[in-house]
C-alpha cells in the first residue's frame, strides 16, 4: 500500500517554471496540453505562468494599491471598530437575517462612497456574516470585473 506522500508525488509531478529554479506542483489533469507561447515569446509549460506575466501582475497590484486610500482614510479606524463591535453586540444584531449565520461584520446598506454622514448613520448599518458581506460588495461595488450597481441589498 502506498503512503499519502507517495500518492501525492505520483499525482502531482514537479514542473519547472521557465528559466527559474523554482518548482511548483501542478495537477496532471491540467498538463495534458502542450506548452504555450507567451506574448513575450517565451515557451511556457501548461499550468504555469510566465515570468513576464508574474512581473506584470505585481506591477499592476502595486499601481492599484497606490491608488487605493488606506482603510483609516476610509473611516475604518479605532472609532469604527468600537462602534461596529457595540452595534453587533446589541439586541437583534447577533445574526444576519438572510443566511442566519452569526454576524461578524457591520455593513452599510447604501454604500457611503466617501460620504461620512452616511457612513456613520446607524440606520444605514446592518449586521452581516463575512461571506455575505464580501459577496454583496463584489456584486454592488464592481468586484471581479462586474459592473458597478447601486441601491440597497
Amino acid at each position: 500500500m502506498t503512503t499519502r506522500a507517495e500518492m501525492i508525488e505520483i499525482l502531482m509531478p514537479r514542473v519547472r517554471v521557465a528559466s527559474q529554479a523554482i518548482f511548483t506542483d501542478v495537477p496532471t489533469w491540467r498538463c495534458d496540453q502542450p506548452p504555450r507561447i507567451c506574448g513575450c515569446g517565451g515557451k511556457v509549460p501548461c499550468g504555469v505562468r510566465c515570468e513576464c506575466q508574474i512581473k506584470h501582475k505585481q506591477e499592476y497590484d502595486r499601481y492599484q494599491d497606490a491608488r487605493r486610500p488606506s482603510s483609516s482614510q476610509g473611516g475604518y479606524n479605532s472609532r469604527w471598530r468600537a462602534s461596529s463591535k457595540a452595534f453587533l453586540s446589541g439586541s437583534g444584531h447577533e445574526r444576519y437575517v438572510s443566511c442566519g449565520m452569526p454576524a461578524t461584520m457591520v455593513d452599510n446598506r447604501i454604500p457611503a462612497k466617501g460620504d461620512m454622514a452616511l457612513f456613520w448613520d446607524r440606520s444605514n448599518w446592518q449586521p452581516m456574516c463575512r461571506r455575505c458581506n464580501l459577496s454583496k460588495n463584489a456584486r454592488h461595488d464592481g468586484g471581479f470585473g462586474r459592473p458597478v450597481a447601486g441601491g440597497r441589498v
